[in-house]
C-alpha cells in the first residue's frame, strides 16, 4: 500500500474520531441526542455558534483556491484544516475541530512564519473538509499531467504560476527524454564560457545534443545560458542531490552530480514508464528465452543476470518480473536494497525476489540474501560485472559466500548490447543516426546452466579458466555464436564485434 493511501486511511480514521468527539459535545450542550450525520443542519449551526467561526460550504469551494504552500495537502489531511485564498488577499482558514488548541497554535505559527496578517476563520465538518482536500489533490494531478519539467519552489500549489526562468532547463530535459538518453552532461569550462556544451548518453554512447526533430530550429542553449542553468542547480532547486521534475503527471527525482566545470543528470530508464517487455521483445534467442522460463517455474533457487553497467540489466530484470507474474507468481523487484528493505519486501510474501544490485551491496543485505538462498527462496540477482566469474567475486566480496552461491545457483544469463548498424544508411551516416552510422543496440547473450562439477568449482573458488571449461559443457549457444549470427545478418559491424568483451565462455 502506498504512502498516499496510508495517509488517506489515517485521515479518514482521524476525521471519524473528530466527528464522534464533537457529537458528544453537541449532546452535552443541547441535552439532546446527536444527529446521525455531521452534515445535519442543526449540527452545523451548533458547530458555528459554539466555535464563534463562520460556517464554510466546502462543497462549493474551488480547488484552485487552496493555498497549499501555507498548509500542504499532507498536513491538511493530518490536521484536518485547509487554507484558502480570497479575492481581497486575506487568508481563509477552515478547521474541522475548532476546539483543538494544539492545531490552532500550529496554524498561528505557520501564519507568523509566512507573514500572513489578514485572516478569517471558518469551520466545516471533517468529512466535507477531507472531500475538499481530495478534490485539491485530484486537481493537482490533472494539472501536472500536462506539465513537464522542474517543479517550482511552490510545486505543491496548483494555483502557483510557472517559473519562466526554468524553461531552458526544461527544454534540455525534454530533449533528453525524447532522445531516450540515460544521462545529460553539461560541460562548463570556466576559462571559456563560450565553449560550454550539452552532451547526451544515448545507447551507451556520449554524443552532442541536437534538436529533438529535424525541423526543430531551436539551437541548444548558448554558453552563457548553460552557465546560468548551472547556477540554477542550487540548494533552492536540488533536494539532497536530487532534481525533482514532473513528467506526464509522474513525479521523478533525477540524481545530480556537481563537479567543477561539469554537471551530470541521470535520467530514469525510458522503459520504466512502459509495461514490462516480453523476453522475445528484448531480442534474446528462443533457446535463451526457454531456459529463462524454465528457471522461473520453480519458486526456489538463485539465478544470476550478468552484464557490464549500462548494458540493459534493469530492462531484463523488469521483463523477468513480468514473466514471473504471467506464471502466477508474486515477483517483487528491489533496487540495491539494504537489510531493512529486504525484510520489508519479505513481509509482502513474494514468490520471488528480484534484486537490481546497481551499487555496492551492504553487508546486512548480503547476509540476509545468503540466509534466503539457503532457505530455498527464489532469488534473481542482477550484477554489473565484466564476466560471470567477476559477478560471483563481487557477490563474495560483498558478503555472499561462494559456498552459498554454488549450492543455490540454478543458472546464469550473461549479456552485452552492441551498436546496431543504422538500417537507413547502412552505416554510412545519416540524420536518423546523427551521422554515427549506428542506431540502437542489439543483444548478444549466453545462458549457463549449473552442473554439479561447476557448482563445486564455484564453492571452492576455482580459477576462471577451469570455470570456463566447465561452463562450456552446460551452456546453450553462447556469445561467440550469437556474434557470428549478428555479423552474418548485417546487424552489427566487424569492428564492434571485435571490441565486444568476452563475457561468457
Amino acid at each position: 500500500m502506498s504512502e498516499h493511501e496510508l495517509s488517506r486511511i489515517g485521515a479518514a480514521e482521524q476525521a471519524e474520531r473528530v466527528v464522534q468527539r464533537l457529537m458528544r459535545r453537541y449532546s452535552a450542550d443541547t441535552r439532546g441526542p446527536a444527529p446521525d450525520s455531521s452534515q445535519d443542519p442543526a449540527f452545523r449551526r451548533w458547530l458555528a455558534l459554539a466555535s464563534g467561526m463562520m460556517p464554510a460550504a466546502m462543497e462549493r469551494a474551488e480547488p484552485t483556491l487552496a493555498d497549499t504552500r501555507l498548509i500542504p495537502t499532507g498536513e491538511a489531511r493530518r490536521r484536518l484544516c485547509v487554507a484558502l485564498r480570497t479575492p481581497d488577499q486575506a487568508t481563509a482558514l477552515v478547521l474541522a475541530d475548532p476546539f483543538d488548541r494544539a492545531e490552532r497554535l500550529w496554524i498561528e505559527a505557520r501564519l507568523r512564519q509566512e507573514g500572513r496578517l489578514r485572516t478569517r476563520w471558518y469551520v466545516a465538518p471533517a468529512p466535507a473538509l477531507l472531500a475538499f482536500v481530495e478534490r485539491v489533490e485530484q486537481a493537482r494531478l490533472e494539472h501536472e499531467v500536462s506539465r513537464f519539467g522542474v517543479r517550482a519552489s511552490r510545486h505543491d500549489d496548483i494555483g502557483a504560476a510557472g517559473t519562466p526562468a526554468l524553461e531552458p532547463l526544461n527544454r534540455l530535459l525534454r530533449l533528453a527524454f525524447e532522445r531516450g538518453a540515460s544521462h545529460l552532461h553539461l560541460d562548463l569550462p570556466a576559462h571559456d564560457p563560450a565553449a560550454a556544451s550539452v552532451r547526451l548518453r544515448i545507447d551507451g554512447r556520449l554524443q552532442p545534443a541536437g534538436p529533438s526533430h529535424p525541423d526543430d530550429e531551436r539551437p541548444a542553449p548558448a554558453g552563457e545560458m548553460l552557465h546560468a542553468l548551472a547556477a540554477m542547480l542550487s540548494p533552492q532547486i536540488l533536494r539532497d542531490g536530487q532534481l525533482d521534475i514532473v513528467q506526464g503527471g509522474r513525479p521523478l527525482s533525477l540524481p545530480v552530480e556537481l563537479h567543477p566545470g561539469h554537471i551530470v543528470l541521470r535520467l530514469p530508464d525510458r522503459d520504466d514508464r512502459q509495461p514490462p517487455p516480453s523476453l522475445e521483445a528484448l531480442g534474446l534467442a528462443p533457446a535463451t528465452c526457454a531456459a529463462l522460463r524454465q528457471a522461473l517455474r520453480p519458486v526456489h533457487g538463485l539465478t544470476l543476470l550478468v552484464a557490464p553497467a549500462g548494458q540493459g540489466l534493469s530492462t531484463l530484470l523488469r521483463a523477468l518480473a513480468g514473466q514471473s507474474r504471467q506464471e502466477g507468481q508474486l515477483a517483487l523487484v528491489l533496487d540495491a536494497p539494504d537489510r531493512d528493505a529486504v525484510e520489508h519486501g519479505l513481509r509482502r510474501d513474494p514468490d520471488r525476489l528480484l534484486i537490481d544490485q546497481s551499487g555496492e551491496m551492504s553487508p546486512g543485505a548480503a547476509e540476509r540474501l545468503a540466509d534466503l538462498a539457503l532457505e530455498g527462496r527464489a532469488l534473481v540477482l542482477a550484477v554489473r560485472a565484466a564476466s560471470p566469474w567477476s559477478a560471483i567475486e563481487r557477490l563474495h566480496r560483498a558478503g555472499l559466500p561462494r559456498q552459498v552461491i554454488g549450492r543455490s545457483l540454478g543458472g546464469m544469463l550473461v549479456q552485452q548490447l552492441l551498436p546496431r548498424i543504422c538500417p537507413h544508411c547502412e552505416g554510412s551516416g545519416c540524420p536518423d543516426c546523427e551521422g554515427s552510422g549506428r542506431l540502437g543496440r542489439c543483444v548478444i547473450e549466453s545462458w549457463i546452466g549449473t552442473s554439479r562439477a561447476l557448482a563445486e568449482a564455484i564453492e571452492t573458488g576455482a580459477p576462471a579458466a577451469r570455470l570456463d571449461r566447465l561452463a562450456r559443457q552446460r551452456r546453450i549457444p553462447g556469445m561467440a555464436e550469437r556474434l557470428q549470427q549478428r555479423l552474418r545478418s548485417g546487424e552489427i559491424a566487424q569492428e564492434d564485434a571485435e571490441r565486444a568483451a568476452p563475457l561468457a565462455p
